[in-house]
């Protein structure tokens, strides 16, 4: 597609197609250098007899059309082996047309060990074509893998300028860098992440001096995207590591394949990612690279699959182009400028001295104890029943991720515990010995049992569960829900209906019933939505809700606390004391992720 200048509307091109079964598109690179034509490299890692090709072409304005650059590459040639490498199965291009190929299946140290191969695309004047050369290593070796099955070359980068190469190896955890010398290339610096299973599986350079590196599979399914900054000191060529950015809610899979874009531009770093859940959002890294804060997100009930954007010249407009496989769909949207300022202003109020503010802090209380306990008799705990486990049938369902226990009884929630993502809370009981109950919960809710809180309030068993990603009432977005169960002799059950936030697009992925909590002594309960914003400018500041029972439903109590702090997360934690007078807050995203306690 084409976006004409004058109407801002997009026009078809024509259509490449590659052969039956191919696979052709898996990857795709598409740069336009200054006073050239467009160049889109493509790759079909099961062509010719599913070795593998990529193809450069060339749009052709005067025919309409795009011409094909040379010969198509192909591994298979420069390797010498006879397995099937998935040669194509990423590309990259700069803008001076150096073609970085991934083939993840090649086999040189073992089965899957990996490869990457690099080209020079060269001008042939009697042609008026261009052709691909080799570029190697200064000792001819190939770039390779380590070993069997770390799938070196999964996903791959080059810098526009065309001297680093980034390479995942997620298979090792890995990524490493080559540099061109002006004659070679060079290993220049390798990171190894070993507790995160899946480190390397999607590179992306955000300029010539700043990588980004993704894990899905991090942090419970959140995944982690850290971004290393090139330090020239004494020509040394060091990569270092930058605060790390972690996904909102389970599942959101932060740094899969083709789902990770951005620049570093004239307010710094910013970052366009796609989430499994189905969010578009947008990262900028502030306060002198010293946090990041969430500026816009938009939300569709679908994995986004892949995700590029570009920028209009230096200033903080921009398009991104969402893929959503599921659906066979692919979106456009289009950014709104920020207000001049925000990323620059560092004060609490994240650049908006007049917006909303939250919760002024106490000092602590003078007579806090200081000196330890004169005397400490040692004890030991004692294991008197489980461990509790699930039967295992859900993969990842995160059985144990919260828990809450009240005279007799236990609850234990396992927010993704079907194939649905719906959750559930096992609830035991003790009867002379622990046993697992008759009762449970499972409702039509998503994530349900991410938070929990167990008490007795007026004499009978309550308990309360958070479900962070319950839809509105249309079923169009993930607001979060909240539920309060009592038992009354013979069973649980619901005490009044469910209880949501304000339903208003800054509330949309709040993570409501993220952390939950409840008086003993009075129907009074809180709940934290610590993903709310306050506006486009003001992401994540949180908020917390406080409501009573009615004897017939759950009615707010007070108007929302809402946090002053962009990426503050106010309400990740929350307590209530016995008589629900007093509340204690968490919003460890403030103060430069050093957190406030309220």
């Amino acid at each position: 597609y084409h976006r004409n200048d004058n109407d801002n509307d997009w026009k078809f091109l024509p259509d490449l197609r590659g052969n039956l079964a191919t696979n052709y598109g898996q990857a795709l690179d598409l740069v336009k250098p200054l006073n050239d034509q467009p160049y889109l490299l493509v790759g079909a890692p099961q062509d010719d007899n599913i070795e593998g090709t990529a193809t450069l072409y060339r749009f052709n304005p005067t025919a309409n059309e795009w011409d094909t650059q040379g010969t198509w590459l192909q591994g298979k040639a420069q390797a010498a082996v006879g397995a099937p490498e998935q040669f194509g199965a990423a590309v990259a291009l700069s803008d001076n047309l150096r073609a970085v190929v991934g083939a993840p299946h090649h086999d040189a140290n073992g089965a899957m060990s990996g490869r990457i191969y690099v080209f020079q695309y060269s001008l042939l004047q009697v042609a008026a074509s261009y052709q691909a050369l080799p570029m190697g290593t200064a000792n001819g070796q190939a770039l390779v893998g380590t070993s069997a099955g770390s799938r070196f070359g999964s996903t791959v980068d080059i810098t526009r300028n065309g001297l680093w190469v980034a390479a995942g190896e997620p298979g090792r955890n890995s990524v490493s860098l080559f540099n061109w010398n002006g004659s070679s290339w060079s290993k220049s610096w390798e990171e190894t992440i070993v507790t995160e299973g899946d480190f390397g599986t999607s590179v992306q350079f955000l300029s010539d001096q700043y990588l980004a590196v993704g894990s899905p599979l991090a942090d419970g399914g959140r995944g982690r995207i850290r971004v290393y900054e090139l330090k020239n000191d004494n020509d040394t060529n060091e990569w270092t590591l930058l605060p790390i950015l972690t996904g909102k809610l389970m599942g959101d899979g932060l740094g899969q394949v083709n789902t990770v874009s951005g620049r570093h531009g004239p307010n710094g770093i910013e970052l366009v990612l796609g989430t499994a859940k189905g969010a578009v959002e947008r990262y900028d890294l502030i306060d002198n690279n010293a946090r990041w804060v969430r500026r816009y997100m938009v939300d569709r009930d679908a994995p986004v699959s892949a995700i590029d954007s570009f920028h209009n010249g230096n200033s903080n407009e921009y398009t991104v182009f969402a893929g959503y496989k599921d659906d066979q769909q692919a979106l456009v949207f289009s950014g709104t400028p920020l207000t001049s300022g925000d990323d620059d202003d560092d004060d609490d109020n994240g650049g908006n001295p007049s917006g909303p503010t939250g919760p002024t802090p106490t000092n602590p209380p003078t007579n806090a104890p200081t000196d330890p306990p004169t005397t400490f008799t040692p004890r030991e705990w004692q294991e008197i029943a489980g461990p509790f486990t699930t039967a295992g049938s859900i993969p990842n369902s995160l059985y144990g991720y919260s828990v809450a226990m009240v005279g007799d009884f236990l609850a234990i929630g396992e927010p993704q515990g079907n194939a649905a993502e719906l959750g559930d809370v096992a609830i035991y009981d003790r009867s002379g010995n622990w046993r697992t109950a008759e009762f449970g919960f499972a409702i039509n809710t998503l994530q349900f049992g991410y938070s929990l809180q167990a008490r007795m309030a007026n004499g009978k068993p309550r308990i309360i569960v958070g479900a962070v990603d319950t839809k509105d009432v249309n079923n169009f977005a993930r607001f979060g829900s909240a539920h309060v169960y009592e038992h009354d002799g013979s069973g649980w059950n619901a005490l009044g209906d469910m209880i949501r936030p304000s339903i208003l697009p800054t509330e949309a992925a709040g993570a409501f019933g993220g952390s939950v909590a409840m008086a003993s002594d009075m129907d009074r309960i809180v709940v934290g939505a610590p993903s709310s914003s306050v506006d486009i400018d003001n992401l994540d500041t949180g908020r917390v809700y406080t409501f009573f029972y009615n004897g017939a439903e759950w009615t707010w109590l007070a108007a929302p606390l809402v946090g002053s702090s962009p990426g503050g997360l106010l309400g990740t934690s929350v307590d209530m004391s016995k008589d629900g007078s007093r509340m204690v807050l968490g919003a460890p995203g403030t103060r430069d992720g050093d957190g406030t306690a309220y």
